[in-house]
Order: structure tokens, then sequence, then C-alpha cells
């Protein structure tokens, strides 16, 4: 934390300077993004929406931050609240963030490689979207979207001990899950080889 470069910007932004606040949200315009956008399965316009919202609570909330963890974790809590909102109002929150997640394949890799690779991954996603909410959770925001475990449990409201246990068992559950062949899951794969 103490290599945050945001901590002096947020300060200025509790206080309530506006064009600290544009600094910091260029700063973490990538990161608040990204976790909309799969957070709202990859509807943009939500994603936009979400983004907004989050930005404005960032605003409004920011005379009441402590400099407890990293400016990111902040941002990400505002961003899994205000994301969470919507999917409560929408009553859809079934399939956080799963949808909304790709492969992309390096350069070097060929065309058969790369769809290979995709078709492999969307089968993880639909195998993901099988375990209860609060492990796909935990899974999504610790290897989808690389936070460290304090990260997660910060941004979920839970202690690390409890994101170790969701992610633990959120693995064992997606091992059982793809032991099982799934006929719809092997089905829907082949359709969506045949449709490239």
């Amino acid at each position: 934390m103490k290599n945050d470069h945001n901590i002096p910007l947020m300060t200025q932004v509790a206080k309530g300077d506006a064009n600290a606040f544009r600094s910091l949200s260029y700063n973490l315009n990538a990161n608040m993004f990204g976790m909309c956008l799969r957070l709202m399965n990859g509807n943009r316009a939500m994603a936009e929406d979400a983004y907004q919202d989050a930005l404005i609570k960032l605003w409004q909330t920011a005379p009441s931050w402590k400099p407890l963890a990293p400016v990111s974790v902040w941002a990400g809590r505002i961003v899994w609240s205000v994301c969470m909102d919507i999917h409560r109002k929408q009553k859809s929150a079934r399939h956080i963030g799963m949808d909304a997640i790709e492969n992309y394949a390096d350069d070097h890799e060929s065309a058969f490689e790369t769809l290979a690779q995709k078709d492999e991954h969307h089968i993880l996603l639909q195998h993901l979207n099988t375990l209860p909410k609060r492990q796909q959770h935990a899974l999504l925001l610790t290897y989808f979207h690389e936070n460290k475990r304090r990260d997660v449990a910060a941004i979920m409201k839970l202690s690390e001990k409890a994101v170790e246990h969701l992610v633990a068992r959120g693995l064992e559950n997606l091992r059982a899950t793809m032991k099982k062949p799934d006929l719809d899951l092997q089905k829907d794969s082949q359709s969506r080889r045949m449709s490239l």
C-alpha cells in the first residue's frame, strides 16, 4: 500500500478536489470499467451505466475513505456494490460476470489453437455458472480479475479465511462438475464450433 500512487489523489478527493477526482478516475478507469463489464455479463451499456454510478458513489463516499487498503480495493468495493444493486433490482444475479470473460490468444498461436482454446474457455465458464453465486464471485475475482485474496475479501466484505474457503469449495465443485459428462454443454460446444 505504500506504493499506491493513488493515495495522495484520494486524500485530495476526500477533501472535495474535483481536479484530483478527474485524475483518480483516469487512473482507475480500466480496472473499474473492466470489473463493471464482467459483473454486468458483458453488456456494455449496462457496464457503462454501472461505471458512471460507481464514479458518482466514489465521489460521494470519498469523505469517509480511510487509507486502510489500496484505493483500487476501495473502488473495487464500490463497483461491486453498484453492480450487485443493479442485479438485485433486475433479479438476475445468477450468472454474474461469467459470460463476460473472453480468452484472447497470443499472436503466435494458430487459428485452430485459438478456436480450441476459446471453446475450452467457454465450457469452463459454463461449468462455473453452475456453482453457487458466492463461489462464482470468489473465483471470478481471484482468478479472472486477478485480485489478491485480501482484496477479494475487502470487495466481498468477507474475511480472508472465508474467501479462502469459498475459493477452495468453488474449485472442488468445479472439478466435480467438469468430471460429469454434460450433453447440453457438449452440444453447445459443437454448435459453437459449427457456427465458427
